[in-house]
């Protein structure tokens, strides 16, 4: 008997122990989405795909070099011709050729400089931008991680009132039974009851559809059990801290995504550097060697080797256009730049002002949800002592709630405020 007691007992601690297996802090979900996040995977091929631009750019700086061979057997059925440097005879049997080409562009109009000053600052801007796609996976995965811890607050505060309508309802049928209250009461409590019953359900599916989300945003496979956040909503990372560094930062801009605005107007400039280098003639040393003949044991070799020019001089406007284009575009990343720091500016005070208001606004309210608190434990005696209404003791109740609800709000905004000056910080601060 003993055994089985201690066998019961092992299961039940195991059983207990079985969701706390799924659970998953915020640092932890941050580096889970990090390795297993889709839109982080696509982002960087994408900037995979921008630095193979940069190389394609620079590939003017570069030597080109061709090879070209050929191996054909020849015949006729031709008749002979009154010439007999034409008859059919005289026709070679066999072509065998090979042939190397190479060039190098020596001028053209800076273009060479400035495809490796584009190709330089391509590869930048992959950089940035893959950096400011990890930035906002970090932050959704912040922000739908402490919609799971709201959800649930939110549950708790529901199943601790549905606790409450219960009492109340029951001790509006003691009540009724001593004769002290109507069946009124008892009606009026038993709707209550359903009611928040009714909310604890739907609270339930809200922190399912959180959890399902969350889980979806960090890359979580379907066929896995999902990852369950742990934590509280109370314990705000130091979010005073982060926004002194971002007044601090305003001083040299030294943003992330001001980096990456000023990236993408140098990758502009450039190009349209290089739009209008082709308004200049190409100049490039040109070699080649060849071999040819009828037999490999006798081939015949020749080489040149020179400078050639290349101007188009009239191209129907392409080249025109193309470096209207490209000013076009440097224009628009120009301004790009100044709505970057525009933005920056405008969000830093926005988190200070929004920052000071909800520390004042949590003091408040963490006093609010103690006195609610003490209200409906007083209201409580009052009821069964018969001096207020069934209804009016619900009124507490429902007043303690909404105080509560309130506060884990405030508490969720803070964090959020927190996670959004970390995102604009830059990624070394964002974990």
């Amino acid at each position: 008997m003993k055994a089985v007691h201690l066998l019961v007992s092992a299961l039940a601690a195991l059983l207990a122990l079985a969701p706390a297996a799924w659970g998953i802090t915020r640092d932890q979900a941050v580096k889970y989405a990090l390795e297993h996040s889709d839109e982080l995977a696509a982002s960087r091929h994408e900037s995979e795909a921008l630095s193979a631009q940069g190389r394609q750019a620079a590939s003017i700086a570069w030597p080109h070099v061709s090879t070209q061979a050929g191996y054909n057997e020849l015949d006729t059925n031709a008749p002979a011709f009154p010439n007999p440097l034409l008859n059919p005879w005289f026709f070679p049997e066999r072509d065998i050729s090979a042939k190397v080409q190479a060039s190098q562009v020596l001028f053209a109009g800076f273009r060479v400089l400035n495809s490796l000053k584009l190709k330089s600052s391509l590869y930048e801007q992959a950089t940035l931008s893959y950096d400011a796609s990890r930035r906002g996976v970090v932050r959704r995965v912040k922000d739908a991680f402490d919609s799971v811890l709201l959800a649930r607050a939110s549950l708790e505060v529901l199943r601790d009132r549905a606790e409450q309508a219960q009492a109340e309802f029951q001790d509006a049928k003691d009540l009724y039974d001593a004769g002290m209250v109507t069946s009124l009461d008892v009606r009026q409590a038993r709707l209550a009851l359903n009611t928040t019953q009714m909310a604890v359900r739907e609270a339930q599916a809200a922190l399912d559809t959180a959890i399902t989300g969350f889980n979806q945003l960090i890359g979580r496979p379907p066929g896995e059990e999902p990852l369950v956040p742990e934590g509280d909503l109370s314990e705000t990372p130091e979010v005073e801290l982060l926004v002194d560094a971002l007044f601090s930062s305003l001083e040299s801009w030294n943003f992330p995504d001001v980096d990456l605005a000023r990236t993408r107007e140098k990758s502009a400039l450039y190009q349209k550097k290089v739009a209008g280098g082709r308004l200049f003639p190409e100049v490039a040393a040109v070699g080649t060697a060849e071999t040819s003949g009828q037999e490999f044991d006798e081939m015949y070799e020749s080489w040149t080797a020179g400078i050639n020019l290349k101007w188009d001089i009239f191209d129907g406007g392409l080249i025109w256009a193309q470096r209207a284009e490209a000013a076009a575009r440097h224009k628009r990343a120009s301004a790009g730049v100044s709505a970057a720091k525009k933005e920056i500016v405008a969000a830093v005070r926005r988190i200070r002002a929004n920052l000071d208001g909800v520390n004042a606004r949590i003091g408040l309210a963490e006093e609010t949800v103690k006195l609610s608190e003490q209200n409906y434990q007083d209201a409580r005696g009052h009821y069964r002592a018969g001096t207020i209404t069934i209804t009016r003791l619900g009124e507490f109740s429902v007043a303690w709630a909404q105080a509560r609800f309130s506060l884990l709000s405030l508490y969720r905004e803070k964090r959020a405020l927190a996670a959004e000056a970390a995102y604009l910080l830059g990624s070394a601060r964002s974990l």
